[in-house]
């Protein structure tokens, strides 16, 4: 089963045509990195050319996108001008194919570990999780607006509430377009939610978190969310207006995702050389020099693994005699290194490099013998019977 990270969804109600547009997925921008998006127009259906309006805002704010690189979003100075040139674009274009047409748009925008919001009108985002939901958006109503300025919410007509104080290509709105809203990437798993005033209308972030909490797929959060608003819609009584939602599934924070994947992988080839490194012969350090229970001065000719069943700990020492070039027996010392590895010394007099070493040496009931050269590669047998 496909658990889908984006999903976009629309439904016509009572309306004789469906004006809204959406859009949630992934795409690269210019210089080939890779942004997810949701993204959320809601033509005006009394005005003319409503439909066209909302098409234009998605599909010049997706090639906007496609034309940008990762360096206009740097910080909140460079995503302020990028929103800004968007916009004179957008309402030039308005004005110049559809004179008379608007409509609400809202996206968000998930960039390297920022989280960018813009809208204008009464589309909004929410980010939600199992234990809150937050509004990311303010509405643009002539309503919301008096609220802000202090005015009695009794005394406000509430066909204000519903009049857009603010949209694309209306002629009223003043200064910037869209408000823009720039946060770190959220720290835990999520559902960053957009929609029109046809689900916003209906449900709160109580009710939109509650239709994410049991929800894995970003398709079942919006067909959850669009039926509760469909019902509430139906409970209350009004026209139905249009409906349309776009989900984002977030994860704990991508870079400290992409962060603890790097810490394993190092950990991993860490463990891996200390693996192999534990299980090769160690070369001969000639400059090694010890000296074990009062014995002569001693050498380290290296380090080799026996097989026995004897259990070893890191103070065990045995006592050893070498044959070096069939001439001469003399003493050595074999300490334990680490598991069943030994390292070996011989008197310092008698390490001569490239000499052959014969030494010969017992571990509980287990005999075995180890040959190679002074300076070189020791091998080691059991002898046993």
């Amino acid at each position: 089963m496909r658990h889908y990270k984006e999903y976009s969804l629309s439904r016509q109600r009572d309306r004789a045509s469906n004006e809204d547009r959406v859009w949630a997925g992934r795409l690269r921008l210019r210089d080939g990195k890779r942004v997810r998006v949701a993204c959320v127009a809601d033509g005006v259906g009394g005005a003319q050319h409503g439909a066209e309006v909302a098409t234009l805002c998605c599909d010049l704010f997706l090639e906007h996108l496609k034309n940008s690189t990762g360096a206009d979003f740097l910080d909140g100075e460079k995503v302020t001008l990028w929103v800004n040139e968007f916009a004179m674009r957008l309402q030039a274009l308005v004005a110049e194919r559809y004179e008379g047409g608007y409509s609400t748009f809202c996206a968000v925008l998930l960039i390297g570990s920022k989280q960018i919001v813009l809208n204008v009108g009464d589309s909004g985002a929410y980010w939600i999780t199992k234990r809150y939901a937050r509004r990311l958006t303010n509405e643009h109503t002539v309503g919301e607006r008096l609220l802000r300025e202090g005015e009695d919410e009794e005394e406000i007509a509430s066909r204000l509430m519903t009049a857009l104080d603010r949209a694309v290509g209306k002629k009223s709105a003043k200064g910037a377009l869209f408000d823009v809203e720039i946060e770190p990437l959220p720290q835990e798993r999520g559902w960053l939610v957009v929609a029109s005033d046809g689900v916003l209308g209906y449900m709160g972030g109580t009710e939109l978190r509650q239709s994410g909490v049991a929800a894995y797929s970003a398709r079942r959060v919006a067909e959850n969310i669009m039926e509760s608003a469909l019902q509430r819609g139906r409970q209350s009584g009004r026209k139905l207006d249009n409906a349309t939602v776009a989900v984002l599934r977030v994860h704990q924070c991508q870079t400290k995702l992409f962060l603890a994947v790097g810490i394993m992988l190092c950990l991993v080839a860490v463990g891996a050389l200390f693996f192999v490194s534990s299980h090769l012969e160690s070369p001969v350090n000639a400059s090694e020099v010890s000296v074990v229970n009062g014995m002569p001065e001693m050498k380290s000719l290296g380090v080799f693994a026996v097989g026995t069943n004897t259990i070893l700990n890191g103070s065990d020492s045995y006592p050893a005699y070498a044959t070096v070039d069939d001439q001469h027996a003399i003493k050595c010392k074999l300490e334990v290194y680490r598991h069943n590895e030994f390292k070996v010394f011989i008197e310092e007099s008698a390490y001569q490099e490239g000499s052959s070493i014969q030494i010969q040496f017992e571990i509980g009931s287990d005999q075995f013998e180890t040959t190679g050269l002074v300076g070189g590669r020791l091998e080691c047998r059991s002898v046993s019977k």
